[in-house]
């Protein structure tokens, strides 16, 4: 009887408390690494009364944690350190999908790639603690973004943590270098549910309705042929014996038939599987496939994760924005800003190309449009002219003016091409290219400052006379 009441006292105090762990915690309730396996052992199979039997001569023995290849030189204040394990896969190589990291050859994580790394250490929390792990800063310095990780009480395994890399350099992952704070919580009441292996949990059995049971066959079809229920849900005679159902299973189930019937049962299978506890523990089940992790492998297996992104489909010559957009959906980051690439292109255009799209008409096209325009009026009037005149002397009315401009004409054309050589832009007269701004900018008037060639005026006047004679 003293020995129960001093029990229950030392759990009033203990659970009293609740909150962060200090480095004093942490150093008094790490499992020794002499009990580790013998420890985990039990652990695993969720035998908390062994985990007591087995620490009977430490006092409260089954509220210690296992940090497996512990540090001493990883704690800190309130903290421990986590290290980078021996492998990562990267989420933008299709192959090799798991790729060892080694002492002597680190990992190259390009700008803009994103990986998931193992830690080095394997944790094990029973069902007082809950944990996060936090990025250090020397990461966040150097240009990786690391997601956070929460780890549920009863969790044992190694944990996987995503990394991007946000700088434009491509840096090194180094196999044992610390990456990620581990914080402890103490829960201010133990919890009442455990994390198991999907083949690990207990079936939970609920017999179908009187109502109900006229679709026996075709359920017990539809529950067999559904890869979504496939070692959820099975019949055996009438009744259903579910294991792990989840939101996503009760989903499923609900879109097998409308009937009012059926969804009231669907509702009555999620709450006899929340409610339902392990017959050895008398605890809740929660089921969680990457339990007991020591490798990525667990993650990357199954359909279930998504497929990777195919580089052909990638790199096809064109897309539209709203393959772009499903690509944005399908996949998540990069690709919903892939998505936003047509919108942020046009407003790239409004804001900066057409400015340069306008200087380009005003100092360069509409000058040349101008010079060429000339040209052709001088080349026309000197075809003209030539013509004029070779019907005077085919018709004896020649003159020696019209002989001599005959000769003269072609020369002037020649030495006017050689004068507006310099007449495009960058090389004109500024007075000239303001008032081809203002032709640009819609004043058709040439402004008077600008004086044409005094050749050009020359030959306009010659013409004007010999069309007078």
């Amino acid at each position: 009887m003293e020995k129960a009441m001093s029990k229950n006292e030392n759990d009033k105090e203990i659970n009293r408390r609740g909150g962060m762990l200090s480095v004093v915690d942490l150093r008094k309730r790490i499992v020794p690494a002499e009990d580790v396996e013998k420890y985990l052992s039990l652990f695993e199979k969720r035998d908390w009364d062994g985990i007591k039997e087995f620490g009977e001569k430490k006092k409260n023995y089954e509220r210690n944690f296992v940090i497996k290849d512990y540090s001493e030189l990883n704690l800190t204040p309130f903290s421990y350190d986590l290290s980078i394990g021996h492998q990562l896969f990267s989420i933008q190589r299709s192959e090799p999908r798991v790729i060892a990291i080694t002492e002597e050859q680190p990992y190259k994580l390009e700008p803009g790639e994103t990986i998931v790394v193992i830690t080095r250490e394997l944790i094990a929390i029973p069902y007082y603690y809950s944990a996060t792990v936090w990025p250090r800063f020397n990461m966040v310095r150097s240009g990786i973004f690391q997601s956070m990780v929460k780890i549920d009480p009863t969790w044992y395994g190694k944990l996987a943590v995503a990394m991007s890399n946000l700088s434009p350099t491509t840096l090194e992952i180094k196999r044992d270098a610390p990456f990620g704070t581990l914080l402890l919580y103490e829960l201010s009441k133990p919890t009442d549910v455990d994390l198991w292996k999907h083949r690990d949990m207990e079936e939970v059995d609920v017999e179908l309705p009187e109502d109900l049971r006229s679709l026996r066959d075709r359920l017990d079809n539809f529950v067999f042929t559904n890869e979504k229920l496939q070692g959820h849900c099975r019949f055996v005679g009438n009744v259903l014996k579910i294991r792990g159902i989840k939101r996503n299973e009760l989903e499923e189930l609900r879109s097998f038939d409308k009937n009012k019937l059926w969804k009231e049962f669907v509702e009555v299978i999620g709450n006899t599987w929340a409610e339902a506890k392990h017959s050895k523990t008398d605890r809740r089940m929660i089921g969680m496939e990457g339990l007991g992790m020591i490798d990525l492998e667990p993650i990357l297996r199954g359909a279930t994760r998504g497929e990777r992104v195919d580089r052909k489909v990638i790199e096809i010559g064109e897309c539209r924005q709203e393959e772009l957009i499903s690509a944005a959906i399908q996949y998540g980051k990069p690709f919903d800003l892939i998505a936003n690439i047509p919108k942020l292109v046009g407003e790239n255009i409004e804001r900066e190309s057409i400015a340069k799209i306008h200087a380009e008409v005003v100092e360069r096209l509409f000058p040349q449009i101008v010079q060429l325009t000339i040209r052709i009026i001088a080349l026309l009037s000197l075809i003209g002219v030539a013509v004029a005149l070779a019907g005077q002397y085919f018709q004896g009315k020649a003159t020696w003016l019209g002989i001599v401009a005959l000769i003269v004409i072609p020369v002037m054309y020649a030495f006017l091409i050689w004068q507006l050589r310099n007449f495009p832009a960058g090389k004109s007269d500024p007075k000239a290219k303001r008032g081809l701004s203002s032709i640009a900018q819609g004043n058709l008037e040439i402004e008077k400052e600008y004086r044409f060639p005094k050749l050009v005026s020359f030959v306009l006047g010659l013409l004007s006379r010999l069309k007078k004679k």
